[in-house]
């Protein structure tokens, strides 16, 4: 109680030193909970697929040819085909949907087998492909299926390479990029990956698909970025002699890449907001002191009366607890909308909804008392060496 009585008697000096350590406090949680936000979405995407290496030969290849050269290089577990391939997407009238990024006419279309674990879909309409049924279908992601304005059931018109067919939406992805997903067999038939040729570029279904993109899953799941170069290279020798060219990227190092440039992005932010702490806590320290002086007599009374050094330190050291925990609650929504500013201004808003985990408030709680703390500390104990004595010498 006698802290807090302390603490709101000079107003003038709690304001100032209340601010600095409220935008500190507000800048260190808002930055952590985007960046957070974005680190875990990344996770999250590279999760989606299980595989370390993609592969993009120069010419389409028979599938079954290539998969065994892959198998025969030592840490290759599984091969799956896959197709890539921008398309346009047409309502059933014919007109053209603007649903690519930044509302271009063309999405990313990505083909692969449903019936295996290449990818992890989370729906969030729909349920996907079911064992069994054959009819044309896709799948669009949360991102592509907002800007066109379509749900499970509806129906498009999709074109690749000349040719168009007719696909109902089975499934709403959560994924936060534009683009539509396909069976890989019926992407290559439609932009015409296929073995030979029927003649007829409205028939999709003559000629056998053939795969543009291999997806390698490795053996070992807890690979490093280095050891999967060098199996990129036993890879590309192989194929070499083969007689096959093609491109190659290393998923675990576009991983680690994507996160340490977020780290290093974020670490720019969090050093803004500890240098606007520390000048925060340094001025939470000349409160103090100055409070240490103002109060001897104070102090010189809780003595006469028998106060014990612990006391007195207590007794500061709350005050200085009390105005970080303040500086908290006026920070935390301030933290929220600094957040909102923050994905917008780098442009994330558009495909990554702002989460304001509750474990960050807690960490800057945490955080602000034990700045207040370690602030408090030398004014405590400054206050706590004083005698009686010493006191009635200089009042």
């Amino acid at each position: 109680r006698q802290a807090l009585s302390n603490v709101v008697q000079k107003k003038g000096r709690l304001l100032l030193t209340g601010i600095t350590l409220t935008l500190a406090t507000a800048a260190f949680m808002g930055v952590f909970a985007v960046f957070s936000r974005l680190t875990s979405e990344i996770n999250n995407l590279f999760n989606t697929f299980n595989f370390e290496i993609s592969v993009f030969p120069a010419a389409a290849q028979d599938y079954e040819q290539v998969r065994q050269e892959f198998l025969a290089v030592e840490g290759v577990e599984e091969v799956y085909p896959g197709v890539g391939f921008n398309v346009q997407v047409l309502d059933l009238s014919g007109t053209v949907l603007e649903i690519g990024a930044q509302g271009e006419d063309e999405i990313s279309a990505v083909g692969y087998d449903p019936a295996t674990d290449m990818v992890n879909i989370t729906y969030s309409e729909g349920q996907g492909w079911q064992e069994g049924v054959e009819e044309p279908q896709v799948v669009l992601t949360s991102a592509a299926a907002k800007r066109a304005n379509k749900t499970v059931g509806d129906q498009v018109i999709v074109s690749a390479g000349g040719r168009s067919a007719q696909y109902e939406i089975i499934g709403i992805a959560s994924y936060p990029f534009e683009m539509m997903i396909m069976r890989w067999q019926d992407l290559a038939q439609l932009a015409g990956f296929v073995t030979g040729d029927s003649g007829t570029p409205d028939d999709i279904s003559d000629d056998t698909p053939l795969p543009t993109a291999y997806f390698i899953r490795l053996s070992n799941q807890d690979i490093s970025a280095i050891q999967v170069d060098a199996v990129i290279n036993d890879i590309s020798d192989r194929m070499a002699v083969a007689g096959i060219s093609a491109e190659y990227f290393n998923q675990v190092q576009d991983k680690e890449d994507q996160t340490e440039g977020i780290l290093v992005f974020g670490m720019i932010f969090q050093l803004t907001s500890a240098v606007m702490a520390a000048v925060g806590a340094i001025g939470l320290l000349t409160t103090l002191s100055m409070a240490v002086f103002e109060r001897q007599k104070e102090i010189g009374v809780m003595r006469s009366i028998g106060s014990r050094s612990r006391t007195i330190i207590a007794q500061f050291e709350v005050e200085g607890i009390i105005i970080a925990v303040l500086a908290w609650l006026v920070a935390l929504p301030l933290s929220y909308l600094l957040g909102l500013a923050l994905m917008g201004a780098l442009g994330f808003d558009d495909f990554i909804t702002f989460q304001y985990p509750l474990w960050v408030a807690g960490l800057g709680l945490v955080g602000i008392v034990f700045v207040a703390i370690i602030a408090s500390l030398w004014p405590s104990i400054a206050a706590s060496r004083k005698t009686v004595s010493d006191i009635l010498r200089y009042q």
